[in-house]
């Protein structure tokens, strides 16, 4: 009985753990989305100096996802999966 408990909290966790990474891709596609589509829909790098400061901040934006993922992901593991109640 304990072992079949701690199946289904495993697959409870994974399906948490696929859901919390489909939403950050999500999030990384939207935040590309708005760094190289113009106004226009047409695909555009920003390339001038004025534009730089987008490429900062996507590349800022990008690695916070990256960290809130992997953060999210150790304390799924931990709590629920290393530590189960």
């Amino acid at each position: 009985m304990i072992r079949q408990n701690r199946s289904v909290l495993e697959n409870s966790v994974e399906t948490l753990r696929i859901l919390y990474m489909v939403v950050a891709g999500l999030a990384l596609a939207a935040g590309l989305q708005e760094l190289v589509i113009n106004d226009e829909n047409e695909f555009h790098l920003p390339t001038s100096l004025e534009d730089w400061t987008l490429w900062v901040f996507f590349i800022v934006f990008v690695s916070t996802v990256i960290r809130f993922v992997h953060g999210a992901m150790r304390h799924f593991d931990y709590y629920y999966i290393e530590q189960p109640q």
